[in-house]
């Protein structure tokens, strides 16, 4: 029997374009610091007395769903996808002035029940199966910020009960981590206050 240990496991996040609708690939697959996805069931009991002493004699899976949480540095890509699912809408601008490769990107929260739906990727490189989760969704979301550490978060996550897919091939993006050097608190009354005299 393979041995190994849980480093070795990939996760992977992707942006669905129909909500439910497993997408083939990840998009990014994200390097985590403590991860979590687990299978959960719940069954409808039938404790009917059937003249023996059990208390129950059967019961009916009523509800399926997977359920965890990721933690790892915040990223100036991948974690636009963490973003988008939790507050629900994103307005892309331009570059940014002064830049060409960097673009400013606004995360508003959307007043609807359905917020963007992900597709959650596990690749583990030891196992036979791996699997994809649709329709996923990020619950809570936490930052913390200490100094001469990464920025970092903790993410709620759900999705469907994993589908078994073929072997995935992870790439990990390269990307920028964030100091809290790097970072600047601003607190206005709307989006163009804070490019101008804070309130």
């Amino acid at each position: 029997m393979a041995k190994g240990i849980g480093r070795l496991i990939s996760f992977g996040v992707a942006r669905e374009t129909t909500r439910g609708t497993a997408i083939a690939a990840a998009s990014f697959w994200n390097p985590w610091i403590d991860l979590t996805l687990d299978e959960k069931k719940e069954f409808a009991i039938d404790d009917q007395s059937y003249g023996i002493i059990e208390d129950s004699t059967n019961l009916t899976q009523t509800k399926q769903w997977a359920q965890g949480s990721i933690m790892g540095n915040v990223h100036d890509q991948t974690f636009g996808l963490i973003l988008y699912s939790i507050f629900g809408t994103l307005t892309s601008h331009s570059a940014h002035s002064g830049e060409s490769t960097v673009y400013d990107n606004i995360f508003n929260i959307a007043e609807s029940a359905q917020h963007q739906s992900l597709t959650f990727f596990l690749h583990d490189p030891l196992s036979t199966q791996d699997y994809s989760y649709a329709n996923g969704v990020v619950e809570k979301l936490e930052l913390s910020m200490e100094l001469k550490k990464f920025i970092s978060f903790t993410a709620s996550i759900k999705a469907l009960t994993g589908a078994a897919q073929s072997s995935f091939t992870p790439s990990t993006t390269t990307e920028n981590r964030f100091v809290p050097q790097y970072l600047a608190a601003k607190f206005a009354l709307n989006y163009s206050g804070l490019q101008g005299t804070l309130t």
